[in-house]
């Protein structure tokens, strides 16, 4: 059976007190429990007699519990978490929706316990795009000024691998700091946009053509760079050149990562659909019945400006990317 019900049935099992979830304690053998924590979806918990006094959700549990636990010695907040609780709980699920669900079923304890260090999004960031000026393509923390940004994405360095990739493809200008021009000018690997620049910028036809080669590039899923470098390797493979062929496979991969994530920011924001008792809008659940409990949640509806057609807010697209795998999942189902 394809999911509804069976996800249904998972997600009202799934929310237990926690003091029938698994209990990891911190004893002698808590570093070897860590080890032994499934590599699944999962709510988690650090907990007192008194209660909880952390909790959050993560796509691996083992994974996120260890990453904690190293984390220890140079975080005092997650230092005081491991020295002040008695045992992690923790409650593993098949399908990310219901952790999810877990973490903001709890966010509605009158004291919610969440500490900082838990904010994996803190350390997200945008693609930025200019035609109008240095830095043409950059990475950033923020959306504050008129460039158009797409994301966030998790990872600065995945990132920066997609740039490489497809600034080498196509020549544009992903510039490393310095003084222009860098040695990407002399190995032909830009067009040099920054030799063009003067105080009011490019030339009207060069910036025409930057503006329409950056969004081409970067803010279409189907750009045809994906396709152009899948028969690169298909050519290969078919003269024998089995080792370049194979240099390309992790482009390939990184290529249609991006691109999946491109499609996602498209659709995200325009999500809103009801599926066995939970209620979708802009992309976030806004509501979820379990029997008789009825439970709300709050919705970000921030007015994204027009240069924030593609970016979300780093706070809710974890969320978001829950929520739309959830909705691919069951029109593919």
């Amino acid at each position: 059976m394809c999911g509804l019900d069976r996800i249904s049935f998972d997600i009202n099992n799934a929310l237990k007190s926690m003091a029938q979830m698994e209990r990891l304690y911190f004893d002698n053998n808590l570093r070897f429990g860590l080890g032994k924590l499934p590599d699944q979806w999962g709510f988690f918990a650090f907990e007192t007699e008194a209660g909880a006094l952390a909790f959050s959700y993560c796509g691996n549990l083992h994974r996120r519990l260890g990453e904690l636990y190293l984390k220890k010695d140079e975080d005092r907040a997650i230092e005081e978490l491991f020295s002040r609780a008695k045992w992690i709980s923790y409650q593993e699920h098949k399908e990310p929706i219901q952790a999810l669900l877990d973490y903001k079923i709890a966010l509605q304890s009158p004291n919610p316990a969440v500490i900082h260090s838990f904010q994996n999004w803190e350390n997200y960031c945008y693609l930025a795009l200019d035609a109008t000026g240095m830095p043409f393509i950059a990475i950033t923390e923020h959306t504050n000024d008129q460039r158009f940004y797409i994301g966030p994405f998790r990872s600065r360095f995945f990132l920066s691998d997609v740039l490489d990739s497809y600034c080498r493809i196509l020549k544009l200008p992903y510039c490393p700091p310095g003084e222009p021009p860098c040695e990407k000018l002399e190995q032909k690997l830009c067009k040099g946009y920054c030799q063009m620049l003067s105080e009011s910028g490019l030339p009207y036809k060069e910036l025409h053509k930057l503006q329409a080669l950056l969004k081409e590039a970067f803010a279409h899923p189907d750009n045809g760079v994906l396709d152009l470098v899948s028969k690169e390797r298909s050519r290969y493979f078919d003269d024998l050149e089995f080792d370049k062929a194979d240099l390309l496979d992790d482009e390939i991969r990184l290529l249609k990562k991006y691109r999946d994530w491109l499609n996602f920011l498209y659709i995200c924001k325009d999500l809103q659909f009801t599926i066995e008792g939970i209620e979708v809008e802009a992309g976030q659940i806004k509501s979820a019945k379990f029997g008789k409990a009825l439970y709300h949640f709050p919705v970000d509806h921030t007015e994204y400006r027009e240069n924030e057609a593609l970016a979300l807010n780093k706070n809710v697209v974890d969320e978001c990317r829950i929520v739309y795998d959830f909705y691919i999942k069951k029109h593919r189902g």
